[in-house]
């Protein structure tokens, strides 16, 4: 059936042959080349097929050896790590068709016999199968190309997939579309209705990252090697550690419970790979200070300052990192979607105070420290846009989590963006930064401020403090529960390799606030915070903080309800 497909297709599109060199009329958006003009395209990677060396010997759970992929429409042959994967779904066309993901595959040496070159790789794949399949039965892309490409573009170090009226042709749905599984530097551009609609990854569920297992001394202690620099740290009193995962976009979720335990002096800390955890592909040790406080803990410098801005190295003697999103430095943790292993951590620098500190969920920060509140989910998915996403950068964010109730001028951070490293640290990069906060809790307040600031390694103040970038803030008096929104622009005006070199501005900003009941206010403010803000560490990985605060409250529980990240240049 499936090569009846290709055959349809190949003469719509006016091929004598499987040869796409003398092609004249094309449906939009379509090449017959795999990649164009740094376009990845789907239809050309639904057209290799490979062969079964050895079929399954059982249904259910059971192995197979495939050949070597054969090349798609302009002879380039795609990694095998590409279409075979344990995301990418496989067609077996024999008389028992049925469509498999594989569960795992690994790459070998073909078996002796196997027609081809000598050494030629094949890949064993297990999958659950409903049928026998033999020697010799086709195998194709179970997703018409559509994975393969998204997996080849991430390989290849990220762009955009480019899906149009062929792929639908040769089988493509919307069922195949919003099921592909998502990579963060990775999009799709949809031709199939004429005009481009742009698809990025976007949280598909309301369920946060879970929170790691509380450590123990069995994951968390130190170890023989040497601290740095020697003699000056980890001296040998109480510390605090906690872990959190970090999800597919660089959002980091809740730290685990508090541990603590005594530190064996100028010896690093070692900590375990924790268990996979749905969602997370990354996770980060924090680390307290000697005799410092739960809750209060600081994250180690996975990363040294790059050489080149925003690139940074897979290992760098802390932990492998994981490549699965880059946008926050993290350990690699297990996860079987994406193939990855998780692992260890050893820590030997000592914990900075300028560095960034904990993610809580609902968490009430103190003034002292803010703690940043996970916008970091379980599950994403391509969701259509009308422009193209932003590698690395979530764009929409449903709600996050509610406050406890708030005592006057106490702050809480109601979301935090995550900017991947070196994206605002070029001269003139503007985004923008809105959102809608309820407030259920009757309430008595006169002034309210929606602040913005700017949390990285190295520019932070001390004791877990960022930087205020913008504040807008209004002064009436609510007796009842309250309805705010806000927008913030933000504009970088000088650039810097350094830790405490950049600058920004924030332009345009305002807030509105409206009582929901016991009569109506309604009123605005625009951003009192005019000049621009120095000594910010734009090279790395960094947050942008969103935090509501207010005086003379009673009662207050704030919640984020809808957050959107717009590139405007």
């Amino acid at each position: 059936m499936r090569n009846k497909l290709l055959i349809a297709l190949l003469a719509v599109l006016g091929f004598a042959s499987v040869s796409f060199a003398q092609v004249s009329t094309l449906p939009i958006g379509y090449t017959p080349e795999h990649r164009a003009l740094g376009v990845w395209n789907a239809v050309s990677y639904g057209t290799w097929q490979a062969r079964i060396v050895s079929g399954n010997s059982a249904t259910g759970s059971s192995t197979m050896i495939v050949t070597t992929p054969g090349p798609v429409a302009d002879q380039y042959t795609p990694p095998l790590a590409a279409v075979f994967s344990v995301n990418a779904p496989l067609l077996i066309s024999d008389g028992s068709s049925e469509t498999v993901t594989p569960t795992a595959v690994s790459i070998g040496t073909c078996p002796v016999g196997t027609p081809g070159p000598i050494g030629s790789q094949c890949a064993t794949i297990t999958a659950s199968f409903v049928s026998l399949h033999g020697q010799s039965a086709v195998i194709v892309s179970g997703s018409y190309g559509l994975q393969d490409a998204i997996n080849d573009a991430f390989l290849s170090g990220g762009g955009n997939v480019a899906i149009d009226s062929a792929w639908q042709a040769l089988g493509g749905t919307a069922a195949i579309l919003t099921a592909a599984v998502p990579y963060p530097n990775v999009g799709i551009v949809d031709y199939r209705s004429g005009a481009p609609n742009f698809w990025s990854p976007q949280a598909s569920v309301a369920t946060f990252l879970a929170a790691p297992t509380t450590l123990v001394a069995g994951t968390a202690s130190s170890g023989t090697a040497a601290c740095t620099p020697s003699g000056s740290c980890f001296a040998g009193g109480t510390i605090h550690v906690c872990i959190a995962y970090v999800d597919i976009m660089g959002n980091e979720g809740p730290c685990s419970g508090d541990y603590s335990f005594a530190d064996t002096s100028a010896k690093a800390i070692n900590f375990a790979a924790p268990a996979a955890s749905t969602g997370a592909v990354g996770w980060i040790p924090y680390v307290g200070i000697e005799a410092g406080s739960a809750s209060n803990e600081y994250g180690a410098p996975l990363v040294t300052q790059p050489t080149v801005i925003g690139v940074y190295p897979v290992s760098n003697g802390v932990c492998t990192l994981t490549t699965i999103e880059t946008a926050t430095p993290a350990c690699a943790v297990t996860n079987a979607t994406y193939n990855q292993t998780g692992s260890a951590a050893v820590v030997a620098a000592y914990p900075v105070v300028t560095e960034q500190q904990a993610f809580q969920l609902g968490g009430v920060s103190s003034t002292s420290y803010y703690a940043p509140n996970t916008i970091a989910h379980t599950a994403y998915s391509y969701v259509p846009g009308a422009h193209p996403g932003t590698a690395g950068l979530t764009t929409q964010s449903g709600p996050a989590t509610v406050s406890a109730a708030l005592a006057s001028t106490v702050p809480f951070v109601l979301g935090s963006v995550a900017i991947p490293p070196g994206f605002m640290n070029y001269k003139g990069r503007e985004i923008q930064i809105c959102g809608f906060v309820t407030d259920a809790a009757a309430e008595v307040d006169t002034i309210s401020a929606i602040q913005f600031w700017w949390d990285a390694n190295g520019s932070n103040v001390t004791t877990g403090i960022p930087v205020l970038l913008a504040k807008d803030q209004l002064t009436q008096t609510l007796t009842a529960a309250a309805n705010r929104n806000f927008c913030q622009t933000f504009v970088t005006t000088v650039t810097s390799a350094s830790a405490t070199g950049g600058t920004i501005q924030a332009p345009l900003g305002w807030m509105s606030e409206s009582q929901t009941a016991a009569g109506t206010i309604n009123a605005m403010a625009t951003n009192n915070t005019a000049a621009a803000v120095g000594s910010l560490n734009l090279a790395e990985s960094a947050r942008i903080d969103i935090v509501f605060v207010e005086t003379t409250s009673t009662v207050d529980t704030p919640k984020l309800q809808n957050l959107t990240v717009t590139v405007i240049n």
